[in-house]
């Protein structure tokens, strides 16, 4: 597969990944409680063991070195809000896929527009 070349296409990469993933599982419920343990851990959300968080900070830091967004958060900073929200309207989606599908994209364009 091609890697991605924007975030555009990174995030939208993930979303469909992640959108796979849960119906290969053919369970929603069982993502979303997934979901909770990683966004629920006593000791907050740690983007250093979270394997996605690490490819996401990688990803962001690149990004703005291209010069393809600036921001005034760090790129851990900006990928914990990304991750925490992406999966967050995962987590809090109905359980029809093609309405989990518009509300994840949806999440990944507000964030788009607010990188430019």
């Amino acid at each position: 597969a091609t890697p991605p070349r924007s975030v555009a296409d990174f995030l939208h990469t993930m979303a469909d990944g992640l959108l796979q993933v849960e119906a290969e599982v053919g369970d929603a419920g069982l993502l979303r409680d997934s979901i909770s343990i990683v966004l629920r851990p006593p000791e907050g959300v740690d983007l250093s063991e979270n394997p996605i968080g690490d490819i996401l900070v990688e990803f962001l830091t690149e990004a703005e070195a291209r010069g393809e967004f600036t921001s005034e958060l760090a790129a851990r900073e900006l990928a914990l809000v990304l991750l925490t929200s992406i999966l967050g309207s995962l987590a809090a989606a109905s359980d029809d896929p093609a309405d989990r599908r518009h509300d994840l994209s949806r999440t990944i364009e507000f964030f788009l527009k607010a990188l430019r």
